[in-house]
């Protein structure tokens, strides 16, 4: 069996270096790193929870004492757009998806991941996205 290259690309400048053209690498990002005009994914991750997300119109200057304390700060239509995307690639998510959401929008398998890697070493989305 061939092995599968996979590259994850995040929001660090080194982004631009992706070899976006090889189609033989999938692209695997996450976030909101879309905002940086990625030309293409195949795959996305978003493991934080909606609930928890505070929206902000990007451009707009947002102050510190405004972001609620554990909230991750997203643009509006962040959901939209994921939601979109489900309807062409695989979007994992923490949560189960809302219902009217595509069929390529899943809840990201964690006790699986877990099971198999063990608990003891998770401190961001692309040690998940590896797993």
């Amino acid at each position: 069996m061939a092995s599968k290259r996979v590259c994850i690309v995040g929001t660090a400048e080194s982004w631009r270096l992706t070899p976006f053209n090889d189609l033989s690498i999938d692209i695997w990002s996450l976030n909101d790193a879309y905002a940086l005009g990625l030309p293409r994914a195949n795959a996305w991750f978003e493991q934080h929870p909606f609930g928890k997300m505070f929206f902000h119109t990007p451009g707009t200057p947002v102050h510190p004492k405004d972001i609620p304390p554990g909230a991750y700060i997203r643009p509006v239509g962040h959901l939209e757009w994921l939601k979109t995307q489900a309807a062409q690639i695989p979007v994992y998510l923490q949560d189960t998806p809302p219902v009217d959401w595509p069929a390529n929008a899943q809840r990201f398998p964690i006790e699986l991941v877990t099971q198999q890697f063990g608990e003891s070493y998770w401190a961001a989305g692309p040690s998940y996205m590896l797993a």
